[in-house]
């Protein structure tokens, strides 16, 4: 038997998925993206090097890996929507953080996330082998 926090692939549909991130961040988008980029400038930047490879493990519309400047800038998430918020040049793993990640050993400088423990509180599985040797780890809760 799977946790509670491990969903199976099927438990939201697409457009379930599509229906909750619209109702809960499309009214405010311009608006995150303003808070996210002034986030991004004065304190996150600074923990991730230029030639990072970042991932936003739940990155919703891309409000973070959108703004930070890395090498490589991959985004995970279960929405389907959430390819038409990236920026060009990042990879989106459509997918539940807690199948095998398609990333190779220790290829991570940076993983982030936001308000996302609320949602998947333990490690993913696959981070330890996708994330390199003293790699970093940083997000933010809601409080």
């Amino acid at each position: 038997m799977k946790p509670d926090h491990i969903m199976d692939s099927n438990t939201h549909l697409d457009s379930d998925l599509q229906r909750i991130y619209a109702q809960r961040f499309s009214a405010s988008l311009d608006y995150r993206r303003s808070v996210w980029r002034i986030l991004v400038a004065n304190f996150f930047q600074k923990l991730v090097p230029a030639n990072a490879a970042v991932l936003d493990l739940g990155c919703g519309y891309g409000e973070f890996i959108n703004q930070v400047a890395a090498s490589a800038k991959f985004g995970m998430d279960l929405n389907p929507d959430s390819r038409k918020f990236l920026a060009p040049g990042i990879e989106l793993l459509a997918q539940d953080c807690s199948a095998q990640w398609p990333l190779p050993d220790s290829s991570l400088d940076v993983v982030f996330t936001s308000n996302f423990s609320n949602t998947y509180p333990t490690r993913p599985p696959s981070a330890g082998r996708s994330m390199k040797s003293g790699a970093a780890s940083a997000g933010t809760a809601a409080g």
